[in-house]
C-alpha cells in the first residue's frame, strides 16, 4: 500500500495556489467594475455590500499567496521534520482559498440580472 507524500506534491499545491489567487484576482476585478458601473446614488447605498466581497476576496488573495509560499518552503526543506507540517498547513490554506473563490463564484451566480 502506497502512502502520500505530501512534500512531494508540495510544488503542484504551490501551482494550485497561485492559479486560484488570479481566479480571485479576476473576481475582485468583476466586483469593482460592477460597484463602478452603479449610478453615484446606488453606489452611495451599496459601498459596505461592494467592501465586504472585496475584503473577502483581498483575503482568499492572501490566504492562496501564503500557501504558495508555504508549500514552496516545504518543497525547499525536503527531508526535514517540519516539512511535511509546512506542507499540509499550505494544503489547508489553499482549502480555505478555494472555498472563498467558491463563495466568490456563488455571489456572481445569484447577483447576475
Amino acid at each position: 500500500m502506497a502512502t502520500l507524500d505530501i512534500v512531494s506534491i508540495a510544488s503542484d499545491i504551490a501551482g494550485a495556489s497561485t492559479a486560484l489567487a488570479g481566479l480571485i484576482l479576476v473576481y475582485l476585478g468583476a466586483v469593482a467594475v460592477r460597484f463602478e458601473t452603479l449610478d453615484p446614488k446606488d453606489q452611495a447605498s451599496a459601498r459596505e455590500i461592494y467592501r465586504r466581497h472585496a475584503r473577502r476576496a483581498f483575503r482568499g488573495i492572501v490566504i492562496a499567496l501564503v500557501a504558495a509560499i508555504a508549500a514552496l518552503t516545504a518543497k525547499a526543506l525536503k527531508s526535514e521534520p517540519y516539512a511535511t507540517m509546512i506542507a499540509v498547513m499550505a494544503c489547508i490554506a489553499l482549502l480555505m482559498s478555494f472555498f472563498i473563490a467558491v463563495m466568490a463564484a456563488y455571489w456572481i451566480l445569484t447577483s447576475l440580472e
